[in-house]
């Protein structure tokens, strides 16, 4: 969580669940040898059912500035976008034509809390796109699908001459507050970093450069 230590989001297959954690194993015993025991059908107190997928979960993203507010990703082609008191998502995207979705995030602009964007990535992280919302007070309402606009897209393809398939990002990390997104391609031994250009508006923000950073 962003703000609260004590609580954790995580997702268990096809489930995403919320744990705070001073409320979990109260009156219980437990140790390291003997932990809890908690089945996804039959939470036990402190763990809270946030929704699911058709598919097994890959990412998940808390939103800094709207702490309640949480996007998963999956293999089953979609994001969704939840809030944690409420029993459904408040909508459902397919950003990448119904492939899977390995990596989802909220971007905050630095200073501007209400400037949030979505970067959402493909089948193996190579496929990146920018979401954002058509206007603000959108975003504070549930809002549907339509309402997103995908507003630029980075295809990283391997090169003609390689013969073998290095077009592979098997992490994406981001740093908001530097403006940065970092993939990371362990065939290549090799980092890139792509800079965000936070604009006026979240429609403006843009990815305007790439660096290759190549490690040991």
């Amino acid at each position: 969580h962003c703000h609260k230590q004590e609580v954790l989001v995580v997702a268990i297959g096809k489930c995403v669940l919320r744990i705070d954690t001073t409320k979990v194993g109260k009156g219980e015993v437990y140790s390291a040898e003997e932990p809890l025991k908690c089945p996804v059908d039959k939470l036990i107190g402190g763990v809270q059912f946030v929704g699911k997928h058709d598919e097994e979960v890959t990412d998940l993203s808390m939103c800094q500035w709207m702490t309640t507010r949480l996007v998963s990703a999956s293999k089953d082609g979609t994001i969704k976008i939840w809030d944690d008191r409420k029993p459904l998502p408040l909508f459902v995207l397919r950003p990448h034509d119904g492939q899977p979705v390995n990596s989802v995030t909220f971007l905050t602009a630095p200073h501007r809390p209400d400037h949030i964007i979505l970067i959402t990535a493909g089948p193996q992280n190579r496929e990146v796109k920018i979401w954002a919302l058509a206007s603000e007070e959108g975003w504070l309402l549930p809002s549907d699908a339509e309402s997103w606009q995908c507003t630029q897209t980075l295809d990283l393809k391997s090169s003609a001459e390689t013969r073998v398939e290095v077009a592979f990002f098997n992490q994406v990390v981001d740093l908001s507050q530097a403006g940065l997104l970092l993939l990371a391609n362990a065939k290549k031994n090799a980092i890139y970093a792509v800079h965000l250009e936070y604009g006026p508006n979240p429609v403006a923000t843009q990815m305007d450069y790439i660096a290759e950073f190549t490690v040991t």
